[in-house]
């Protein structure tokens, strides 16, 4: 009898601390990574690989300083993750463990075509960004474009920051 009172009074300790947790306390907090630029199938080797989504990554940062994780290459490289071409769920849960995100924001930039002068500038992209959640498993094209120009990269976000975080953040939520 005393084993069946010890048992009882566990599952009412455990069902009483369930009940007196705060509500927010059984959600996962987002935390999101922008991971490295990939410029695939055509890459070009001349070190002009543009920093498609620098303006969204500035902006995330200073509004959600608390959700924002910092893909930090030096740490996956010393965990034997390599950090380049990034955009495949496959890679997110080593990345995640390591750096600490649920939420992986995800570029690919396809070259389609070189400035005839050949100082970048002029170089044309398709353009893919998408995010993978771990907290709901799921991924989400937010952006889609072709022959975008690299000098109108910053354009495709500025004035547009909150909507793409909200997408972002929507995205990721469970």
């Amino acid at each position: 009898m005393n084993r069946f009172k010890l048992v009882l009074v566990i599952v009412v300790l455990i069902a009483f601390y369930q009940v007196s947790l705060p509500n927010d306390s059984l959600v996962i907090k987002p935390k999101v990574v922008f991971v490295a630029q990939d410029v695939a199938d055509a890459y070009d080797h001349a070190g002009c690989t543009p920093d498609l989504l620098r303006i969204l990554k500035i902006s995330f940062k200073r509004k959600h300083p608390d959700m924002f994780v910092n893909y930090d290459v030096k740490k996956l490289m010393n965990n034997d993750i390599g950090p380049y071409y990034i955009f495949n769920k496959k890679y997110c849960d080593k990345i995640g463990k390591i750096l600490g995100a649920n939420i992986f924001v995800m570029s690919r930039l396809v070259l389609v075509g070189h400035d005839e002068k050949g100082k970048c500038e002029g170089d044309l992209y398709d353009v893919q960004v998408k995010v993978y959640s771990r907290i709901n498993e799921k991924e989400t094209m937010i952006l889609k474009l072709s022959k975008v120009p690299v000098y109108k990269f910053d354009e495709l976000f500025e004035g547009k920051e909150e909507e793409y975080i909200r997408k972002i953040l929507e995205a990721g939520s469970s």
